[in-house]
Formats: C-alpha cells, structure tokens, sequence
C-alpha cells in the first residue's frame, strides 16, 4: 500500500514538471518565487495516548514556491509541531512535502489570492520518553497533504497568508492495543507571511 502510495506522488510530481518545461518555453509567462513562513497548528496530537495533554500540536510552517505560470507552481514545505504529555513524554513531529499549487490574484486591485495544493512527502516523528518507550514502529512514514487558502497583499511584494487543509499519514505502533490512538488524518491551520521575489 506504501509503495502504491509513494508511486503516485512521483508520477504525479513527473507530471507537474513536465507540464512546468512546457509553461517555461512560452516567452509571455512570469516567473517568479514565493517565500512564506509562519505559526501553525494540529488541533490533534499525532500520537494520542493516555497521557496525552489536552490540546494539539503547535508549530511552525515553511516553504517555498517557483511560478511556473500565473497561476501553477511547484512548492515544498517544511514544518514541525511539538508535544508534551502528563507523563514526562514530548513528541516533535517533522513534515516534509512537495507539490503543485495553484493560485490566481482576483480583482483588480489584486489584493486578494485564493489557492489550493496537493503535496506528498513524509512525517517523521522524534519521541522522547524517560524510560525509552517508542510508540512507533517507523520514525518516518508517507504523508499527503490537500490545503486551500487565501493570501492578502499588504504591499506590492508581501502578503498575508490564511490556510486549512488536511494532512495524512500512516503510522503503526509497535503495541497494536494503542492503534486505535494513533488518527491518520489530521486538520491542519496555519497562518503567515509570503514575501514574492
């Protein structure tokens, strides 16, 4: 089912370049690249056992985007959450992703972009524990991600950026009694800055 998972997102990550090499050898389009950063949020832990402290995972979210066009580009995106549970135990989650977004400026002020991406990646999560418990039988597994958003131009280059999305994974714990604590889905916010080059 990985595997599957992981072929997927490459064919459709080829595909993306591919159409971008076609985009490229048009004289008319702008390029252009966006880097963005901020806070972001997991309203559930990734791993929710018993100790879990009420709450989710808060962050932060970076990345960046090439214009292929005016309104696709390829993007990666890099963020990390952190925990803490009753027991002692904490938690930091990594996700990696890539992908195609695509976005378009309304009005014409221009000051508003809705957007939407499809990214595929990885999560891995470091967990510390004081007597060396690991919930997990992989640190590292698949990830996909779906968000939508808007941006809103503060000035000619620099834009506030809203997001939602939903972000999944897979992982399997070692204790199969405790799989049932472990969601595969999780919603996503996070809000920012995106400065265009």
């Amino acid at each position: 089912m990985l595997s599957r998972n992981w072929l997927a997102g490459l064919l459709l990550l080829l595909r993306a370049f591919a159409w971008s090499q076609t985009q490229a050898a048009n004289p008319g389009v702008k390029h252009s690249f966006d880097v963005y950063g901020g806070y972001s949020y997991l309203p559930t832990n990734v791993f929710q056992g018993s100790g879990k402290v009420f709450g989710g995972e808060s962050g932060w979210d970076a990345g960046l985007e090439g214009k292929v066009s005016r309104w696709l580009g390829i993007k990666g995106e890099f963020s990390q959450y952190f925990s803490t549970y009753d027991s002692a135990d904490s938690s930091r989650t990594e996700v990696f992703l890539v992908g195609p977004e695509a976005s378009i400026v309304l009005g014409q002020t221009g000051r508003w972009r809705p957007f939407a991406d499809l990214l595929v990646g990885g999560t891995h999560v470091g967990y510390s524990a004081p007597f060396g418990f690991t919930p997990f039988k992989a640190s590292t597994v698949f990830a996909l991600s779906a968000d939508g958003g808007v941006d809103y131009r503060l000035s000619r280059r620099l834009w506030l950026r809203g997001q939602g999305g939903y972000l999944y994974d897979n992982f399997t714990t070692n204790d199969n009694q405790l799989q049932s604590a472990v969601p595969a889905g999780h919603v996503r916010i996070a809000t920012g800055l995106v400065y265009e080059f």
